[in-house]
């Protein structure tokens, strides 16, 4: 029996020799023909995931000198106006708009449908960011041969950690490129210290969590501090000494700090008894490691390639059942070989970041 690749494959070819205008359709299957779902029901089942998203931090820095901004979870980003043009081409305007994403956990990951993959293999994530340089409401972009300075919170395991470069397609799904820049982890603890407090005095925000650091610098403008500001101090100072050595990136966007998973791998299977199901998308969130896989479900594409095995997991899955979201999620231990029987429950939307969560 003809495949259903080979099918549209034909359709598309005749419809590119033919007088009559291509079916829009059968190219956006073609474009997913994995799973050969169309990118309409794709987008329906990734809209879910857009409501809980992780959110964004943003940051305004000056288009005339250089700025450093730090995220919430650690990340420090350099930036040098000189380095930057539009893509569009012209001059920069006064300020730099800095959109920065800092996904350290499974749960992230998830709400913003970041998965852990490098061409088929898995990888385990030492936090994966998004970083995003815009002026006057137009794009930016690395002159050539100019880079980025940043550095990067440890997240887990530190060893064997390399730099990898992600790109979305067109069905928002992700995938990491091995970059080969290598990182370290850096331990300069005083260092640390002296560099937020530069930060601070560069800050008009007397207010922000920032100047809680000069209670452990030897300055004549130290006052005492309460025990819980204290507690609070010591946390941020600890998230400052726990960053990898400031690495040079080629290319804005998604960067993951990552490693190659060289667990024995195998394919779940997955299967269902309702036959009103014609597709979902299904998640393997790992328990043991930073790691999360997907894939979109359709009687074509019925598994999972490439799963460590032995791992406690969580499996969500979810879809629309007479327009109406229903959900699976169970716990279990990969095996080799693995076959898992789905049942799906209706679920409220307000349930939907509850199960995305670890």
């Amino acid at each position: 029996m003809m495949s259903f690749k080979y099918l549209a494959l034909i359709l598309f070819i005749t419809a590119c020799n033919s007088q009559e205008p291509i079916d829009k359709e059968v190219v956006s299957t073609l474009v997913v023909k994995d799973s050969l779902l169309s990118t309409v029901e794709i987008n329906k089942l990734n809209d879910v995931l857009k409501k809980i998203d992780a959110p964004a931090q943003f940051f305004k820095v000056s288009s005339k000198k250089q700025s450093t901004v730090t995220g919430k979870r650690g990340t420090k980003i350099v930036i040098n106006p000189n380095d930057l043009e539009f893509v569009s081409g012209g001059g920069l305007g006064s300020e730099i708009n800095v959109e920065l994403k800092e996904l350290v956990n499974q749960t992230e990951l998830l709400r913003s449908n970041t998965i852990t993959v490098a061409d088929g293999k898995p990888l385990i994530s030492g936090g994966a960011y998004y970083i995003n340089l815009t002026a006057d409401k137009k794009q930016l972009k690395l002159k050539a041969n100019r880079k980025l300075t940043v550095s990067f919170p440890t997240i887990g395991n530190t060893d064997n950690m390399d730099i990898f470069y992600g790109n979305r397609d067109n069905t928002e799904r992700i995938n990491w490129t091995l970059n080969n820049e290598g990182i370290a982890v850096k331990n300069a603890k005083t260092e640390a210290k002296i560099e937020v407090f530069e930060d601070y005095r560069n800050t008009s925000d007397s207010s922000s969590e920032i100047d809680l650091i000069i209670g452990h610098i030897e300055n004549e403008k130290v006052k005492p501090i309460s025990k819980a500001d204290k507690a609070k101090n010591d946390k941020f100072v600890k998230l400052y000494t726990k960053v990898y050595e400031e690495i040079s990136v080629s290319q804005l966007g998604w960067i993951n700090v990552d490693m190659y998973d060289v667990s024995e791998l195998s394919d779940i299977n997955f299967t269902f008894k309702d036959d009103s199901v014609k597709y979902f998308n299904v998640y393997v969130v790992f328990k043991g490691i930073n790691s999360v896989l997907q894939e979109y479900w359709s009687k074509n594409n019925t598994s999972i390639k490439n799963v460590p095995i032995g791992q406690k997991v969580k499996l969500i899955a979810y879809t629309f059942k007479n327009e109406k979201l229903v959900a699976h999620q169970s716990e279990l231990i990969t095996a080799k070989n693995q076959s898992i029987n789905l049942e799906f429950k209706e679920i409220a939307e307000s349930d939907i970041k509850k199960l995305f969560s670890r």
